[in-house]
């Protein structure tokens, strides 16, 4: 335990920053898996009527 207290002590940074990458990069895989639309194209702003 004191040595996961020493490396989050000295290198939270890193930690840090691997983290948010980890997230950001499992993210993007499980947007694309649950269909997420990545065109930018979307309908309601095609349509002319009120």
């Amino acid at each position: 335990m004191y040595q996961l207290a020493f490396v989050l002590e000295t290198q939270i940074i890193t930690v840090q920053a691997k983290l948010l990458l980890t997230i950001l990069a499992l993210l993007q895989y499980q947007l694309e898996h649950m269909g997420a639309d990545f065109t930018f194209r979307f309908q309601w702003l095609q349509d002319s009527h009120p």
